[in-house]
C-alpha cells in the first residue's frame, strides 16, 4: 500500500509537470505568432476604428505604398527594435512593397499603420513638437 501510495504523489506530479509544459508550449506558440497575425484591416472603417480603440481620432489619412528595404541602415534597424517592443517584426518584409497610412490625430501628433496584405506589421506614433516615435499599442507585461 505505501508502494501505491508513492506512486500516486509521482503520478500527480507528473500530470501537473505536463499540464504546465503543455500551457507553456501553447503560450509560446500563440505568442510566435506576433502582433501582425492579429490585427488586420479590410476598409478604411475598421483601420479608423482600430485608432479609435487606441484612443485616436483620425482627423485624415494619407497612403503612402513604401518599399522595406532588404538592406537596412540605422535608421530602419532603430524603427524594428521599435516595432519589436509591440510585437511587431519587420525583419520578414525586406524587400515587400507595403502600405503605410499616415493618420494625423492632433496636438502635433501622427499615427502611422503600416500594412502588409491587409495585416498591420507596425505601428508608431511620432510627436511633431517633441521629435518623439513611440509605439502605439499598450506593452504586454
Amino acid at each position: 500500500m505505501f508502494v501505491s501510495f508513492r506512486l500516486s504523489h509521482i503520478k500527480a506530479a507528473l500530470g501537473v509537470f505536463l499540464l504546465g509544459a503543455i500551457l507553456f508550449l501553447v503560450t509560446v506558440a500563440f505568442g510566435a505568432l506576433g502582433m501582425s497575425e492579429r490585427i488586420t484591416f479590410s476598409s478604411d472603417e475598421e483601420r479608423a476604428m482600430f485608432l479609435s480603440s487606441m484612443g485616436y481620432s483620425a482627423e485624415d489619412e494619407t497612403l503612402v505604398p513604401t518599399i522595406i528595404p532588404t538592406v537596412w541602415n540605422d535608421v530602419y534597424e532603430e524603427y524594428n527594435l521599435l516595432q519589436l517592443e509591440q510585437g511587431f517584426d519587420l525583419d520578414d518584409y525586406r524587400g515587400e512593397t507595403v502600405q503605410r497610412y499616415i493618420c494625423p490625430v492632433g496636438n502635433c501628433r501622427e499615427v502611422t499603420l503600416v500594412v502588409f496584405e491587409e495585416r498591420l506589421i507596425a505601428a508608431d506614433v511620432y510627436d511633431y513638437s517633441t521629435s518623439e516615435m513611440t509605439v502605439l499599442l499598450p506593452q504586454e507585461e
